[in-house]
């Protein structure tokens, strides 16, 4: 009958604490609680239910401010929790209470009972305590009775990301916003930024080094800005496709010696930065961009001087009106009516001097010569003409004669007569120069056209 009074006065003491918040961000933490029987060793094979050993208990924990007064109900204000009915073979048990406290606590009084299913009470132990606080250590109790001993740890404070005083500083180490971050929780719930990271919420990158052309986005991470690269940013891209060449600024492209163009492609000097093209002792010389030519040696050919020229071959024979052509030896193909080594020998069996092209310029200097000393032959042989028809128009003699010829002069329509020049004396020895010119011209005439 006592026992059930127990039951119903704890009954009532659970309803009348105050009803914990949804949230709370203080416990209660229990570990290791362990219950030994002091009874028979077949006690426990019972029936529970009619067993009288303690093989199954319940433990209740009720803390509060007041001294418990066993006629009236224990004041469990600040804790009040029921462990489930627990064996000796039971593993340690362990829980954590959200209880709902202002602190710090001058005083509380914390009381431990235990009962069976059938309402028996085997235990009913109050200890008190001073000054409770959010950080207080943990406190091991062992509790023992005539037929049972509990053993079990507990220890106060705040719930887990929570920290001060009174347990109302928010702190989550996993916790990082839209930019990131890292931090510590200090024991007073201060962030404490990790390396690399700085700002009230540990979410500003930081780097050791300045972004010169970027932004640091991460713990010594820099996000260089467009053309630029490196560590810090500091080293710009060239344009792309430049060969031979650097950059000042982004996307340039600034040529080395010896070199031009949009993308530095363009050799300047293309001998001088290919010094093996021509062989053999032959000359480079630059044709253009990336472009050269070899000027060889006599006994060399080719592009870059590399086969030696052959003694034998149709470069060093002249085969006239005939082709040359190689067999072992080079050799001259005659067209029909040539025959001889050069093809200088025609079908009548005389020499036929092989085509020369000078001697056709000469033939040529030598026509043009003629044709132009007919010409002037005819002019002159005109000329003369005229002149032995004027001079027997006159008076009778040869030309430079001491008379002078008559001459008519028309002048306005009149017909007038020219005043005789004085007399001159003939020598006998005057003669016109138009037989002499005559004979003469004809005669080269014939000559050049011989």
């Amino acid at each position: 009958m006592k026992a059930r009074s127990t039951a119903l006065i704890f009954l009532t003491a659970l309803l009348q604490v105050d009803q914990v918040p949804a949230f709370s961000t203080s416990r209660f933490r229990i570990r290791d609680v362990k219950v030994v029987h002091e009874g028979p060793e077949d006690c426990c094979e019972e029936d529970p239910a009619n067993s009288s050993c303690p093989c199954e208990l319940q433990l209740s924990f009720c803390a509060g401010v007041r001294f418990p007064d066993k006629k009236q109900y224990k004041d469990c204000h600040y804790i009040l929790f029921q462990t489930p009915f627990i064996s000796p073979d039971d593993a340690p048990y362990n829980a954590d209470v959200p209880i709902n406290i202002r602190w710090p606590v001058t005083e509380w009084q914390l009381t431990v009972t235990a009962h069976d299913r059938l309402g028996n009470s085997f235990l009913d132990v109050s200890r008190f305590f001073r000054n409770i606080s959010s950080h207080s250590p943990v406190t091991d109790m062992t509790i023992e009775t005539k037929n049972v001993t509990v053993s079990f740890s507990f220890s106060v404070g705040c719930v887990e990301n929570f920290y001060g005083p009174a347990c109302t500083i928010f702190c989550n180490e996993t916790f990082k916003d839209q930019n990131g971050g890292a931090f510590k929780c200090s024991q007073e719930g201060r962030k404490e930024c990790e390396q690399g990271w700085s700002g009230p919420l540990c979410n500003e990158p930081r780097c050791d080094q300045d972004c010169v052309h970027g932004t640091c986005v991460g713990p010594n991470t820099c996000s260089c800005d467009f053309g630029w690269r490196g560590a810090s940013c500091s080293e710009c891209v060239p344009l792309a496709g430049c060969q031979h060449g650097y950059c000042r600024a982004a996307h340039q492209c600034e040529c080395h010696p010896n070199w031009g163009g949009a993308l530095c492609d363009v050799d300047l000097n293309y001998c001088s930065t290919h010094s093996d093209l021509c062989r053999n002792g032959g000359i480079c010389l630059a044709d253009s961009f990336n472009s050269y030519r070899c000027n060889c040696s006599a006994e060399y050919e080719g592009r870059n001087c590399e086969r030696r020229k052959k003694k034998d071959d149709c470069s060093m024979i002249d085969c006239g009106v005939g082709v040359c052509v190689m067999a072992s030896t080079p050799q001259c193909e005659c067209p029909t009516g040539f025959a001889g080594a050069q093809c200088e020998y025609s079908s009548e069996g005389h020499l036929k001097p092989p085509f020369r092209f000078d001697t056709l310029l000469i033939s040529f200097a030598l026509l043009v010569l003629a044709i132009c000393l007919a010409v002037i032959s005819v002019s002159v042989r005109f000329i003369c003409e005229k002149l032995d028809l004027i001079q027997r128009g006159g008076q009778a003699g040869p030309l430079y004669s001491t008379h002078w010829v008559a001459a008519e002069v028309h002048v306005r329509g009149k017909r007038s007569r020219s005043p005789s020049p004085p007399p001159t004396y003939d020598t006998g020895q005057s003669r016109s120069p138009c037989k002499s010119w005559r004979r003469t011209s004809t005669d080269l005439v014939e000559e050049a056209t011989v």
